[in-house]
């Protein structure tokens, strides 16, 4: 039986081969000044190539003022693509091409961030509704100036059609510009573009009609909940308000809706973590669909097969978005009509990819290209594709550690054709996945357990378990290449009373059950996560720690997003507190140089982790004829983008 969603579908008088397409995912592959690179090009050809039935080029900016953060980089990527003038038609055709060539269509998103720009004045619809975490001196819009913006679009909208493009995006979720009149609370205005709040909407939309061509699509990107209620504002727009633009926008000639969520003052809506169930927006879908006969495309952690084709038959859309599933898995859409799911490498909504984009590692701006925790091949799809070594050339690898650094080592030698051999020291690989996909909000880290364990068997690559690779079956099997991941093991601090403690570790896998009430040492990712699984079970919990903050090592979004789950629930932050001892009672502390004891029934230590160095001796012992290297943790411990990235690499390079 054919599936729905991999039925065609007419969007205008425009022929989709399927029903997925590809949201409109920021990269930073662009040069710092907005041109196209080699890399942008190769990244949407081999999305086409994955097989999803149309794509929705990144945003390009109309003007410079609209841009979401910085390019602070000056080499072949790292910028925000522009399309705002002629100069850019070849390079946005480029792209075109690419994806053409590969059978898919495709649409040009358009926007500009309005208030949530960038500069020392914002142009705003309302002068009096600023971002609600973020200063900004805002300039409110003369009527004459919102004439002139969306003469921007207008001309933005001819340019790509210049360039092939299939149609055009108006980005008017997630807070953007043309959101920022439909929305009550963003928009105070008593002029004619406050008096009818999607004037704006339907003027733009007109007016693309009228230079592009009746027939020229318009898809119209769309939160169909701002979700302020969560911030305790009650200005903002709901489903039930959202019912009554979505035939507004019908009539004044939009092709098709593509649904989401939030705005960029209720961030975690704008790209949701596995904090939000998979189909999140499927509800908006739904609502657009029961007012509507256009085309309803919806998004929202649509990660598997099963989900994206009950959404079809189910009829909450016309069609799929997929966004970070595509930077995870760009055959998505190809596995699933091959009939082999399992081969797909499921998105583990951890965000890494949004957080890289958007410069919020370490909490710096580094104009960095886009990079996915489970796909090392993101940003560069055609220079790092694994290509085969010639069948002379191919070795015998011994891998130690089966934990994700070490199954992606040895699916990529595998795939490369080396001899692979994986040895693991305990009954299940995995490594500290499992206790990684314990905490709320983290059960999908399992998948890429699923998805590795999955591929080095079809590889058939000989997996040993419960076998600790030795110096000794080193000296009787000299492989050429070694590859060590045998992870890392949490740091016991010197604390007087640690053995009265227990790891965090030992807790998550259920080695260890907890009191009502509970400390927790360390502050980092792991005590934090901890402290949200435990008071989900009704326990009192606190955490110690020495920084002044928690989560200091997180990109700012998610330290952000985390500090609001922590003490929205009740968890108690110690930070700027030193650990004197453990005792019976407690935990005793200096903080503001006075020692007090927090009671605890539980001590739960979560101060961070060591590398393992079993094996780095045979470097020097011969045992190892041509390649040895550490991946993951036993190099230093850090992410799963860390682990599998290096993993990747490492593998590529004998």
């Amino acid at each position: 039986m054919t599936l729905k969603v991999l039925e065609p579908i007419k969007v205008g008088k425009l022929t989709i081969r399927n029903r997925f397409l590809m949201a409109p995912m920021l990269t930073q592959l662009s040069s710092p000044d907005g041109h196209t690179t080699s890399r942008m090009v190769d990244h949407y050809r081999r999305r086409a190539a994955g097989g999803v039935g149309a794509i929705t080029i990144e945003i390009h900016f109309v003007r410079d003022d609209g841009k979401v953060c910085y390019s602070g980089h000056r080499g072949e990527s790292g910028g925000l693509p522009d399309i705002g003038d002629d100069s850019y038609i070849p390079d946005v055709a480029r792209i075109v091409q690419g994806i053409h060539s590969e059978g898919a269509v495709c649409f040009l998103q358009l926007g500009h961030l309005g208030k949530f720009g960038r500069g020392e004045i914002l142009p705003a619809v309302s002068e009096s509704s600023p971002p609600v975490f973020t200063p900004a001196i805002l300039k409110e819009l003369s009527t004459q100036e919102v004439e002139d913006y969306i003469q921007l679009y207008v001309d933005a909208s001819f340019r790509a059609k210049q360039a092939g493009c299939d149609g055009v995006t108006i980005h008017s979720s997630h807070g953007f510009f043309h959101m920022q009149f439909m929305s009550p609370h963003s928009n105070l205005r008593t002029d004619k573009w406050g008096q009818d709040k999607m004037l704006c909407a339907k003027e733009t939309i007109r007016r693309i009609k009228e230079k592009c061509g009746k027939d020229y699509p318009i898809v119209y990107r769309i939160s169909g909940d701002e979700f302020y209620g969560d911030l305790g504002i009650d200005d903002g727009y709901g489903v039930e308000d959202f019912k009554k633009m979505v035939p507004e926008l019908a009539n004044a000639g939009v092709d098709m809706l593509d649904v989401t969520g939030g705005t960029v003052d209720t961030n975690k809506w704008i790209i949701p973590s596995g904090q939000v169930k998979p189909g999140c927006f499927l509800h908006l879908g739904a609502a657009a669909k029961s007012v509507t006969k256009i085309p309803v495309s919806c998004v929202g952690r649509i990660n598997t097969p099963e989900l994206a084709e009950k959404a079809i038959q189910e009829g909450k859309c016309d069609m799929v978005t997929l966004g970070r599933a595509l930077f995870a898995d760009p055959d998505f859409v190809k596995k699933m009509a091959e009939g082999r799911p399992e081969d797909i490498r499921k998105c583990l909504a951890c965000n890494h990819c949004i957080n890289y984009s958007k410069n919020l590692i370490d909490g710096q701006q580094k104009g960095s290209i886009v990079k996915c925790a489970v796909n090392a091949e993101l940003g560069r799809d055609e220079e790092y594709a694994i290509r085969p070594k010639a069948k002379n050339r191919c070795k015998k690898v011994f891998v130690a550690g089966g934990g994700p650094a070490g199954m992606e080592a040895a699916r990529v030698a595998a795939e490369r054709g080396h001899n692979v051999t994986l040895f693991e020291k305990s009954d299940r690989l995995g490594g500290q996945m499992f206790e990684a996909s314990v905490p709320p909000g983290k059960s999908e880290m399992i998948n890429l357990v699923e998805y590795l364990t999955t591929q080095i068997k079809k590889l058939k690559v000989k997996v040993k378990m419960d076998t600790p690779l030795t110096e000794e079956i080193l000296e009787k099997e000299k492989p050429e290449v070694l590859v060590i991941a045998t992870g890392s093991r949490p740091i016991k601090p010197r604390i007087p009373g640690l053995e009265k403690a227990v790891l965090a570790k030992d807790v998550l896998l259920g080695k260890v059950k907890t009191g009502e009430n509970v400390v927790i040492i360390g502050g980092a990712s792991v005590g934090c996560e901890t402290a949200c699984w435990l008071r989900e079970q009704g326990k009192n919990v606190q955490i110690i720690e020495i920084l002044p903050q928690v989560c200091s090592e997180s990109p700012i979004l998610e330290k952000f997003n985390m500090i609001q789950r922590l003490t929205g629930s009740g968890v108690c932050l110690n930070c700027s507190t030193i650990v004197k001892e453990i005792t019976e009672k407690g935990v005793v502390v200096e903080s503001g140089g006075e020692n007090n004891t927090i009671e605890a029934d539980t001590v739960i230590i979560a101060v961070g982790a060591v590398s393992n160095k079993e094996l780095w001796s045979a470097k020097g012992s011969g045992n190892v004829t041509e390649f040895i290297a550490r991946v993951g943790d036993a190099t230093k411990p850090g992410l799963i983008v860390d682990a599998i990235h290096e993993a990747s690499a490492v593998a590529r390079d004998f």
